[in-house]
C-alpha cells in the first residue's frame, strides 16, 4: 500500500455542494427575517467567513450579526425559522456522494487511515453526527474548530499530527476549491483533483477552483488505484 492515510475534502468531494441551492436558501432566510435579500446575502457571505474561522459558533450568532449590520430588530421566531432553514440545507448537503461510503470502508479495511479537512461553517457541527460519514473518518479537522483554513499549511500539519503520520505518506483528495490541492502539496502531501464529469457547470464555476495540472480522477473509486488498494 502506497499511503498510510487518505485525506478528503468534504464539500464537492465526499458530498455534493450546490452554490445555487445555497443562495436560494439564503434568500429564503432573508424572507423569513423580512430583510432585503441582496443586502442580507452579501452580509451572510461575511458571516459564513466568520463561522469558518470559528468566530461565530452558531447560526443564531451569524443571524444576529447580520441583523445588527442591517440595523433591524428581529424577533426570536423568525430567527428560529431562518436557523432551521439553514440547518436543513446543511443536512441535505451532507448526504454522502455516490461511492463515498464504499470508498471510505475499503480504505479503512486495508489498515489505511481516513481523514477529513474542511473549510466549513460552524453550523455543520449541529448536523455532522447524523451523517454516516462521521463514523468512517478516523480524523476530522474542521476550520471552525482549529481557526485555520486551507490552504494554510498548518491545517494540513494538524491533520497529520492527529493521524500520527507524516505528510509524505498522505494522499489528499479534493475538488480544488480555495487552493487546497496546492496547499496540500506545499505541506508535503500527494494531491489529486476529483473532477466529476456530470457536475453542474455553473456551480463548478462558482466554487472558484484552482487550475490544476497534477493527477485528476473523475470518480471517487479512482482513489483506490492511486492509494494502491
Amino acid at each position: 500500500m502506497q499511503y498510510s492515510a487518505v485525506i478528503f475534502d468534504l464539500f464537492a468531494t465526499l458530498v455534493d455542494f450546490s452554490p445555487r441551492a445555497h443562495h436560494e436558501t439564503v434568500l429564503r432566510m432573508a424572507t423569513a427575517l423580512a430583510v432585503p435579500h441582496v443586502a442580507f446575502a452579501r452580509i451572510w457571505s461575511k458571516a459564513l467567513h466568520l463561522q469558518e474561522h470559528g468566530y461565530h459558533q452558531t447560526v443564531e450568532d451569524s443571524l444576529e450579526y447580520a441583523c445588527h449590520i442591517l440595523n433591524v430588530e428581529v424577533d426570536a421566531s423568525p430567527i428560529a425559522q431562518a436557523t432551521r432553514l439553514y440547518l436543513d440545507f446543511q443536512r441535505g448537503t451532507l448526504i454522502p456522494r455516490r461511492h463515498a461510503i464504499e470508498i471510505l470502508r475499503q480504505v479503512r479495511a486495508t489498515g489505511c487511515k481516513t481523514g477529513l479537512i474542511s473549510n466549513c461553517p460552524s453550523a455543520v457541527k449541529f448536523v455532522w453526527p447524523e451523517t454516516p460519514l462521521a463514523a468512517l473518518l478516523d480524523v476530522t479537522v474542521f476550520s471552525y474548530e482549529v481557526g485555520l483554513l486551507k490552504p494554510d499549511a498548518q491545517i494540513y500539519r494538524v491533520t497529520c499530527e492527529r493521524l500520527g503520520t507524516a505528510p509524505q505518506h498522505c494522499l489528499y483528495v479534493g475538488d480544488g476549491g480555495g487552493g487546497e490541492l496546492t496547499g496540500a502539496m506545499k505541506a508535503g502531501m500527494h494531491a489529486v483533483l476529483l473532477q466529476i464529469a456530470d457536475e453542474d457547470f455553473e456551480d463548478a464555476q462558482r466554487l472558484g477552483r484552482e487550475t490544476w495540472q497534477g493527477t485528476t480522477i473523475a470518480t471517487l473509486p479512482g482513489v483506490l488505484a492511486l492509494a494502491g488498494i
